[in-house]
């Protein structure tokens, strides 16, 4: 380095040290002068140590080449003695490896590019974890060549002492020469091969350094490195294409003995090495059945399996969430959610059921077996079609959602919604009725079974005025509560007619069916106000009660009335008055399709009830309705096992 002055003569490292690339396990390193490490006026790297002797270490950078080029950076370089170095080094001019290591005397440790001739050397040729040493006990893998090297990667050179290893030791040809084990010569052992390193007059003087614009002028051909470093990897055949490739060589060959050039001619049209051809004919000496691919089927990590038993075994708390389950298995996340998706485990949404008592559990059985056809039992146990049922029931409909979601451009401004409290939400009860739709033989809808919906709301007027309207303004409000009197006033006022006005002609004649639940606030079945309106003018309409305790035998609580809902948050209204119209313009929207397959729904849960011997706790059966609705095939009843039907009888009379 400038500015350090070294002694001139020999420069002798501690522990067997050589100037030269031999030497016999003791050589000198001759400086001729001042020794800066210079290379034709250009600079190492700042703060760049240079040990020539002892255990020191160099980092070389920038341009501490010969030629002015950069080598590595970070690189360590021991000249003698034990140094270790990773260096670049250079005596044509050209840039080295940035992971090598070089040692150039003693027991230094390289893995270097090294080139005397003043060609580069293609790092990727070159092995990367190789040694070298130059002199002493060196190890490592050395390649001295006019040309590209091709030494192979795993080899191990030590040029002088105690040296291990296999090198190709050349002065501008291509040879190799391997030798193994402690030997002596003149180019691997102890002869001795001085000037490459440091005294090659032609590169490299004593200092390292050189005429730098006859070098530059020398290498200005640059060389592509993606073309040494991107080498294409070894290509896998499959079977079928190795069977082909033996079906050719067979057409061509004959059975016996493989023929000269058959493969050699094969490999040029197809593209295919010779080696590759050769031993898919060698493999198929036994039979074609050997022209196999040996590759493992199955590489990488082995598959980490999820124990469904200790998935079991965990309490059910603490198996809430994906999260949980991963730490109780010991498992990564990741690992738990890809099985889930595999369906190993599934999730399951645990909704509360109301608690039932065991005489709920008896009319549950009772209500179900009472929609059976009499004529059907024992043998052929069939629901009834309930073309003479409506049902009846209340439902809240609030004017917007807590969260919507929605789906918006990427630059589209967010849509704005507010209210005064979010806990008081503008609301309107409803009470809803509709029956069975009915179709023809061509599938018609005669009847959609819509028979009304209907606001529990009054019409106030306003006791003060207010900058909106003046005083006595008739103001919607909704019914705050709804009692046993506005029950009866909507079923006799609103119910009662819309039944008579909308019911088909054919079957008014037939007993009229009216299901509510069993609350409180509704009007009993014996009620005298609506006995007479049912009866008036000929009709013969009963109201009944559905079971206690079971929202699954009531259509508009199966499906209906969330259909219904779907539809209304759609509108988003924006006042009580949108509520009423958008929450009646939905109840006509829905498709009397629909209607019909919740009436479906309702036998196959009164079919689960009888199975489960009026259990609530059961999976909501699935038919595949809208399959056999495209097919022309969806029945109009569904039938239960008779089994099951004599046992739940059976259970109600224990």
């Amino acid at each position: 380095m400038a500015g350090f002055d070294l002694p001139e003569g020999e420069i002798e490292g501690a522990g067997r040290a050589g100037g030269g690339n031999g030497g016999g396990g003791r050589g000198n390193v001759h400086g001729g002068g001042t020794h800066d490490h210079e290379a034709g006026g250009s600079r190492s790297v700042r703060q760049s140590p240079l040990g020539f002797a002892g255990t020191h270490d160099h980092e070389a950078g920038g341009s501490g080449s010969s030629s002015g080029n950069g080598s590595a950076r970070q690189s360590r370089l021991g000249l003698a003695g034990r140094g270790r170095a990773c260096s670049q080094y250079n005596a044509g001019g050209r840039i080295f490896g940035a992971s090598s290591r070089l040692g150039l005397a003693g027991r230094g440790r390289a893995c270097s590019q090294y080139n005397a001739g003043g060609s580069f050397f293609d790092a990727s040729d070159n092995s990367r974890t190789g040694r070298l040493g130059l002199a002493g006990r060196g190890r490592g893998f050395f390649d001295v060549r006019g040309n590209v090297s091709t030494a192979s990667p795993s080899a191990r050179l030590g040029l002088a002492g105690r040296g291990r290893g296999q090198g190709d030791w050349s002065d501008f040809h291509e040879s190799t020469t391997h030798k193994r084990g402690r030997e002596e010569g003149d180019h691997v052992g102890g002869g001795g091969h001085e000037g490459p390193v440091f005294g090659s007059d032609d590169h490299l003087d004593d200092t390292g350094g050189g005429n730098d614009e006859e070098l530059e002028e020398e290498y200005t051909t640059g060389i592509d490195l993606n073309e040494f470093a991107n080498k294409k990897r070894r290509t896998f055949y499959s079977d079928d294409t190795k069977r082909s490739f033996y079906c050719m060589i067979l057409a061509r060959n004959g059975p016996g003995h493989l023929k000269f050039g058959v493969t050699k001619q094969l490999s040029q049209e197809l593209e295919v090495p010779d080696r590759v051809l050769r031993r898919i004919w060698k493999n198929g000496l036994g039979g074609i059945g050997n022209v196999v691919n040996k590759k493992a089927g199955r590489c990488g990590r082995k598959r980490v399996e999820l124990d469904a038993a200790s998935l079991v075994a965990i309490p059910l708390p603490q198996r809430t969430t994906l999260r949980d389950v991963a730490a109780n298995l010991n498992m990564s996340l990741t690992t738990v959610h890809a099985r889930l998706q595999q369906k190993e485990f599934r999730h399951h949404t645990s909704d509360l059921k109301p608690d039932l008592t065991l005489a709920n559990l008896k009319a549950r059985i009772r209500y179900c077996l009472d929609n059976l056809e009499p004529h059907s039992l024992p043998d052929d146990p069939t629901f009834k079609a309930m073309f003479n049922v409506v049902h009846i029931d209340e439902k809240w409909f609030y004017r917007t959602r807590k969260s919507q979601g929605f789906y918006m451009g990427n630059n589209e401004e967010n849509p704005k919604r507010s209210t005064r409290n979010k806990n008081y939400i503008e609301k309107i009860m409803f009470l809803a009725a509709v029956a069975r739709p009915r179709f023809d033989s061509d599938g018609n809808c005669t009847f959609d079974g819509k028979i009304g919906i209907w606001a529990y709301v009054e019409w106030v007027p306003a006791k003060r005025k207010s900058p909106n309207r003046p005083k006595g303004t008739l103001e919607l409000k909704p019914c705050t509560s709804v009692g046993l009197e506005k029950s009866r006033e909507y079923l006799i006022m609103k119910v009662l007619p819309a039944i008579k006005a909308k019911w088909p002609a054919e079957d008014r004649m037939n007993t009229i069916y009216i299901q509510q639940d069993n609350a409180k606030t509704h009007v009993q079945p014996t009620d005298p106000a609506v006995c007479a309106a049912a009866m008036s003018d000929g009709w013969d309409i009963r109201v009944v009660f559905q079971p206690p305790n079971s929202p699954d035998t009531n259509i508009l609580d199966l499906g209906l009335f969330n259909c219904i809902q779907s539809l209304f948050q759609k509108k988003m209204p924006n006042n009580l008055r949108e509520i009423v119209t958008k929450v009646e313009a939905a109840f006509q929207e829905y498709h009397a399709n629909k209607g019909n397959r919740i009436f479906l729904t309702h036998m196959a849960c009164m079919r689960e009830i009888i199975r489960q011997k009026g259990s609530i706790h059961y999976a909501l059966p699935h038919i595949k309705k809208k399959v056999m609705e495209r097919s022309g095939i969806l029945p109009i009843r569904l039938i239960v096992e008779p089994e099951f039907v004599q046992a739940a009888i059976e259970h109600l009379n224990s």
